[in-house]
């Protein structure tokens, strides 16, 4: 909550939620809206985290558990899929960086929608 009011509409505000649901994430997502940054999340689809993004890729991986020694699993595919994301977006910027390192102006949007 300190830093999302300071975001602007060059921000993009990257929400990684197991659950889609959790209340102080769900604020932040809202004050990062209203300073104008653009949203992006990996949560469950059709959850409120996903409804108030930009751009969601949908994980459904939330198990839930009643038993106090038993942690669900599921959390597992969210961080594959994050440092896969982080793995494309390093090329991308690298080979953007190579292209002004060699004076040339190729910058494209890195991603493009499904």
């Amino acid at each position: 909550m300190v830093s999302a009011p300071r975001l602007t509409g060059e921000d993009v505000l990257f929400v990684l939620s197991f659950s889609g649901r959790t209340s102080y994430l769900i604020s932040n997502i809202e004050i990062a809206k209203k300073a104008g940054a653009r949203i992006v999340s990996i949560s469950p689809g059709g959850s409120v985290v996903a409804s108030l993004a930009d751009g969601s890729i949908n994980l459904n991986a939330y198990r839930a558990s009643t038993h106090p020694l038993i942690v669900p699993t599921g959390r597992a595919p969210m961080y594959v899929m994050l440092d896969v994301l982080f793995a494309l977006l390093a090329q991308v910027r690298g080979r953007h960086a190579m292209n002004r390192m060699q004076g040339q102006s190729t910058w494209k949007r890195p991603f493009r929608q499904c």
